[in-house]
C-alpha cells in the first residue's frame, strides 16, 4: 500500500528506512522536535505532534519507542535513550545482572495527525529479556533485546526479520490499516 501522503517526522534515517520497508512511499521529514519528559509515551507523542503541526500542514506521524525493565519497576521506559547514552548496551545488561531480573518490555507508540482532526495513537508491546550484547546496531538497545520466543537479538536480525515481529512493525501496520480503511 502506498502511503505517500503521510510524512514521518524523524531525524533517524535508520528508523525511516525500517518504516519505509513496511509502508512503501512514506516520506521522511527531518525536523528537530523537542521531546518532553514523561513516563507516558502517548503524552510524549502528542506533544511532538503538536509541535510538528507548526512545521507541516499535511498528514504527519511521529513515534516514541521505550524499553522498560521489570527489575526497575518499568524504568527507563520512555527515557531509554538517556540510559543507552549514559550506560550503553553493556551497562544496561550489567544493570539487569545486578538486579537479578532481565525481563524487559519494549513499546512503540505512533501518533498520526491529520489537519483539523484529533490525533490517533497506535501502540504495540513486545516482551523479552536483556542479554549480553550481541552484534552492533544503529539502534541503541537492539544488541541486548531478545524477544520472547526468538533466539536472536534485534541487532542480529535483518530489517525484514524484525519487520515480521517487532513492536515498530506492529504499530506501523496499524497505521497502514487505518489509511486503508480511510481510502
Amino acid at each position: 500500500m502506498m502511503v505517500m501522503d503521510i510524512f514521518f517526522i524523524t531525524g533517524n534515517k535508520h528508523k525511516a528506512e525500517e518504516v519505509r520497508a513496511l509502508l512503501p512511499g512514506i516520506q521522511q521529514l527531518d525536523i528537530k522536535l523537542p521531546e518532553i519528559q514523561s513516563l507516558d509515551p502517548k503524552e510524549i507523542v502528542a506533544a511532538k505532534l503538536k509541535e510538528a503541526r507548526k512545521h507541516h500542514d499535511g498528514i504527519i506521524a511521529v513515534e516514541d519507542v521505550s524499553l522498560s525493565l521489570r527489575g526497575l519497576n518499568g524504568l527507563p521506559g520512555t527515557m531509554i535513550k538517556w540510559f543507552v547514552k549514559t550506560l550503553g548496551p553493556q551497562g544496561i545488561y550489567e544493570l539487569t545482572v545486578k538486579l537479578g531480573d532481565n525481563h524487559a518490555t519494549i513499546r512503540c507508540t505512533v501518533g498520526v495527525s491529520q489537519p483539523g482532526q484529533d490525533p490517533v495513537f497506535f501502540s504495540v508491546e513486545r516482551t523479552g529479556k536483556i542479554v549480553r550484547p550481541r552484534k552492533d546496531s544503529a539502534f541503541g538497545w537492539n544488541p541486548i533485546f531478545q524477544q520472547e520466543g526468538i533466539e536472536k537479538t534485534y541487532a542480529e536480525m535483518t530489517v525484514e526479520e524484525r519487520n515480521t515481529i517487532s513492536h515498530r512493525a506492529g504499530a506501523w501496520r496499524q497505521v497502514a490499516e487505518m489509511r486503508r480503511q480511510e481510502k
